[in-house]
């Protein structure tokens, strides 16, 4: 099977920009960059709950430990933050009101929470507006 394309520095750029003139801009902007900086796929992206990333205090985690069943394939994983994404984070957090452990991290304008095949489409659609021609997908 191919592997996903990844985004060029230039290409995530391009993309970045873009999404400073979206509604939801902090939300897509974070929802992007922790795919890019930390290496989460799609369906991890749309399968994370606030208690993953926040502790109790509220504050970041240095690193999120993924379940089976968040993962592709049978085996979780455990993913490192790096401080520019938990800078955009907690820029991100700002906007949410509720931060209860168990609900999604990420939420659409209509409901709480992605489904990976809608986060998917929501990707290839900043992706093209962006205009970017080969769309990476994973």
């Amino acid at each position: 099977m191919a592997q996903a394309k990844a985004l060029t520095t230039n290409e995530l750029e391009q993309v970045l920009r873009y999404i400073s003139s979206t509604t939801y801009a902090e939300r897509n902007r974070a929802m992007l960059l922790m795919g890019y900086w930390a290496g989460l796929r799609v369906k991890e992206i749309a399968q994370l709950k606030m208690g993953d990333v926040l502790n109790d205090d509220g504050s970041i985690k240095s690193e999120i430990r993924l379940s089976a069943q968040q993962t592709k394939g049978n085996d979780g994983r455990t993913v490192f933050l790096p401080a520019k994404l938990k800078e955009e984070l907690a820029v991100y957090l700002k906007t949410r009101h509720i931060t209860m452990p168990d609900i999604p991290l990420f939420h659409t304008s209509k409901r709480l929470g992605w489904t990976p095949n809608t986060l998917c489409q929501h990707f290839f659609w900043l992706y093209k507006k962006a205009g970017i021609e080969s769309l990476p997908i994973s």
